[in-house]
């Protein structure tokens, strides 16, 4: 499906949710199944879509209020990468002649993608700091899977630093944020170094 023409809600239940395409498998699409996902543009498409979704988790969380402020201020400085990740990306993918994919400004279209990639968590049932930290941590896990597996399908070496930069950010993340979960166990904290991801 090319993503100029779809609606949000198409690119949230087809375009975001078809991360296998990233690994090379078949794409969904509203039709049923299409050829593989192998061009860069088709790529970043995927990417920035689960970037999108992150910088709408942590504004969600951030908003939610259900966090000591100095974990608040780690949320906020994540968001801040977040965003910048988004923009890069989405230059990248204009540079290709691809319009960029619309932010997420909806829980409920936010919460359909969390199901579509098998993440049980969702955003419109945050209750405590662990649900925040929780869900951050599910996403930036979707985040670091969904480079990996774009990464060795990227032709353009540009891209493949600029992706391999911000994956590296997300598993900063992921251990910043695992460790809030975890006071003090860093085994724990740090990254497998198998990342997989929901995708």
């Amino acid at each position: 499906m090319d993503p100029d023409g779809a609606t949000r809600r198409e690119l949230i239940r087809v375009g975001l949710t078809a991360g296998a395409a990233a690994a090379g498998s078949l794409a969904l699409t509203a039709g049923g199944v299409a050829a593989a996902t192998t061009t860069d543009s088709d790529l970043l498409v995927l990417i920035l879509g689960a970037e999108l979704l992150a910088q709408f988790a942590y504004e969600r969380v951030l908003a939610s209020h259900l966090m000591p402020a100095s974990d608040q201020r780690l949320a906020t400085k994540m968001l801040v990468q977040e965003r910048e990740h988004t923009r890069r990306l989405a230059a990248e993918l204009r540079l290709l002649g691809r319009t960029p994919p619309a932010r997420i400004t909806s829980v409920t279209d936010a919460d359909e993608v969390l199901v579509a990639h098998g993440i049980p968590n969702r955003l419109s049932q945050l209750r405590s700091k662990r649900d925040c930290i929780t869900v951050l941590v599910r996403v930036e896990t979707l985040l670091e899977g969904a480079y990996f597996k774009a990464i060795p399908k990227l032709s353009d070496p540009r891209l493949v630093t600029l992706s391999a930069q911000v994956m590296a950010c997300e598993s900063q993340h992921f251990a910043v944020l695992n460790e809030l979960l975890r006071p003090g166990n860093l085994e724990k904290a740090v990254p497998s170094p198998y990342v997989q991801g929901y995708f």
